[in-house]
């Protein structure tokens, strides 16, 4: 495969054995004892320590720019707010919506949207998503529930932009609020230059732009899929709109419990974490 632009990885939190790497992908017809959807594709085991040149070549050395792939740590108000919630007594999916309706995570949810307004784009609007509350020990966590199949690596497509445009969208922040680590499986090679590599033709719209990425995994199955651990009350930001990825909650023995904002999240230094949480305290008279 000729050489492309990569996706890059900024890292404010945790360090290089965060990132582990799967040498090719292969395609399965079912994940978990569950069938499949037609051409899935999974990253291929064991996972590997990144070595010291990968890692330099991986990680953004300037600032973040809005489709690289960032690791954060929640401010620590945010952090003893979602612990007096009490989301580890949850075992089931009613459970969360009684949390979800409280007026306690109301006001959580208020702190997060304050602590995000600084990062992100004045001129996009921060859609929020609802908790999502998934099994322990999967590999691959993304499922259709509609069609009773699990996905594997796979684009999203909440905005639904055509191929062209596809690095204009939303990225998202996804705040892991369980009790062990999850994981973010990703490539670091967008839908748009895996377009380029297969000689894909014209501008796909949000249903051709997933034919995309099954033709290049078939292609070329032996690019690298990254893998970043995300501890509890850490969250990463990503361009899910943009990147073929999927989560996984490998080696976990609680729940899987994530909320996701998307808007246009770029943190400019280390430092902004704990600047954004003594704005926070200030809103909120705390």
């Amino acid at each position: 495969m000729q050489e492309v632009n990569k996706i890059k990885v900024k890292l404010f939190t945790g360090g290089q054995n965060r990132i582990t790497l799967s040498n090719r992908c292969v395609e399965v017809f079912e994940l978990q004892n569950i069938k499949c959807k037609q051409l899935t594709f999974v990253p291929v085991e064991p996972w590997l320590p990144v070595s010291n040149h990968g890692f330099k070549q991986l990680c953004r050395r300037n600032n973040m720019k809005l489709n690289d792939v960032a690791l954060i740590k929640m401010p620590s108000k945010i952090i003893r707010s979602f612990k007096k919630l009490g989301l580890e007594k949850c075992i089931t999916a009613k459970d969360i919506e009684f949390i979800q309706s409280s007026n306690d995570f109301f006001m959580v949810k208020q702190e997060i949207l304050s602590f995000l307004l600084p990062i992100n784009d004045s001129n996009v609007k921060i859609e929020s998503h609802n908790i999502f509350f998934g099994k322990p020990n999967l590999k691959q966590t993304t499922y259709n529930s509609i069609e009773n199949v699990y996905i594997g690596m796979h684009l999203d497509s909440w905005e639904g932009e055509m191929l062209e445009k596809r690095h204009l969208s939303r990225n998202r922040i996804c705040i892991n609020i369980g009790l062990d680590s999850r994981y973010l499986l990703f490539y670091n090679i967008d839908i748009q230059e895996m377009a380029k590599s297969i000689g894909f033709q014209g501008n796909a719209d949000k249903y051709e732009v997933n034919s995309i990425y099954p033709e290049f995994a078939k292609k070329f199955p032996n690019t690298p899929i990254y893998r970043l651990e995300i501890k509890p009350f850490e969250a990463y930001i990503a361009p899910t709109e943009f990147l073929i990825h999927d989560g996984s909650s490998w080696n976990s023995s609680f729940f899987d419990i994530n909320v996701v904002f998307r808007g246009n999240f770029i943190v400019k230094n280390q430092n902004i974490i704990s600047t954004l949480a003594k704005n926070i305290i200030h809103l909120f008279k705390i």
